[in-house]
Formats: structure tokens, sequence, C-alpha cells
């Protein structure tokens, strides 16, 4: 089974490095740790995938890495979606031996997608904001980047926590603070000798 699947993946080998137009139906949903973004990023699981060029390969099922696009755009289990994502290599370690590892092929930054199998609203809240949910199919799209930050910064921004103001600073406590720094550093005799050489000083 997990050589089929394997074989499966394989067919992703040649489109490495570009972006190519899918279809398929989500069969999962999902989040994976993304350390360059140091989040969970969402993730969509795509069952019996099918390249949409002349060849036309399908895979079994692949996992769609930062999909958060789609994900905000409200799809679900079920529905049958076609997009275009880039194709990326990536190593996987041997869970028997961690110095082994085999290059594999996946998909990720899903955009200009539509669901076949219904309508998907065009627009969502944000932070009590009304706003349209982009696709990707923008004149940047070249770039993915700057749409995924603009979306991320609508779709996922938390406000500041309110800190409150420190409390202000009693004179006598700071005082006794550093006097019992002083002891634990130099001994209650010592100070208390400082304590009145000084005394006798202010006296005189």
């Amino acid at each position: 089974m997990v050589e089929a699947e394997e074989e499966s993946r394989q067919q992703l080998k040649p489109y490495s490095g570009r972006r190519i137009e899918v279809e398929g139906t989500i069969s999962q949903l999902g989040s994976l740790y993304d350390p360059k973004v140091r989040r969970e990023m969402p993730t969509i699981c795509m069952n019996n995938l099918e390249v949409r060029d002349k060849d036309h390969p399908v895979i079994n099922h692949v996992w769609v890495t930062w999909a958060v696009l789609m994900v905000n755009a409200g799809v679900k289990v079920g529905d049958t979606m076609r997009f275009t994502a880039q194709v990326y290599s990536y190593h996987k370690k041997d869970p028997d031996d961690h110095n082994k590892s085999t290059m594999r092929w996946g998909l990720r930054e899903p955009r200009d997608f539509k669901c076949l199998n219904r309508d998907l609203p065009a627009r969502v809240e944000a932070n009590g904001v009304s706003i349209p949910i982009p696709t990707g199919s923008s004149p940047r799209n070249e770039d993915f980047s700057d749409l995924f930050e603009e979306h991320e910064a609508l779709s996922l921004e938390i406000p500041p926590p309110t800190v409150p103001a420190p409390a202000p600073k009693d004179p006598k406590r700071e005082l006794l603070d550093d006097l019992w720094s002083l002891v634990d550093r130099f001994g209650m005799d010592r100070v208390r000798k400082t304590l009145s050489a000084i005394e006798t000083l202010n006296g005189e």
C-alpha cells in the first residue's frame, strides 16, 4: 500500500518547481506547523487528484500545504476543487534510520481555485469586518508571497493585548529591598557597622 502511494506521488516529479492545474476531492482538513512562519498552517488532503495536462496523471491522495486561502474561503470535506498549486520537493526521513531519507514531491500554495459542486461564499467576516475572499487569481501570479501576507493580515490579525500600566513605586519599599540585598551580599554585621558610621558622619 505504501509503495503504491509512493509510486502515485512520483507522478508529480516531472512538474517539480512548476505551478500546475489540478482537480480532485477534499477528503480531510488539517494543519501543519511551519517553522518558517512559526505557526500552524492550514492543509488540505486531496483524493484522486488529476493533473490537468495532456497525460492526465492521477495521484491517489496528497496533502496540499499553505492552503490558507482555500480554508478561509469555506471549503469542506467532499468538495470537488479545481485549482493551481506549486509542485515542490522535500526529503522524508526514514522512520527506522534517521540518517536516511527519500525524496518526495508535494503541492503547496493553492490558488485560482473553484469549487465545482457548489458556490463558495464571496466574502468572510474577519475581526468584525466583511472582506472579499481572494482566490489568488491576482495579476501578480508569479509571486504568491504578497497576496498571502495581505490575506494573513486581514484574516489572522489579532489585536495586541492590553498591558496594564505599572503601579507607582513605593520609595520606602525600594529602600528596604536595597537594604536586604546588601545584607544578603555582605552580612548583617557589616551593614550595621556601615550604617553606624554613616550616622556618626551625619552627626558631626
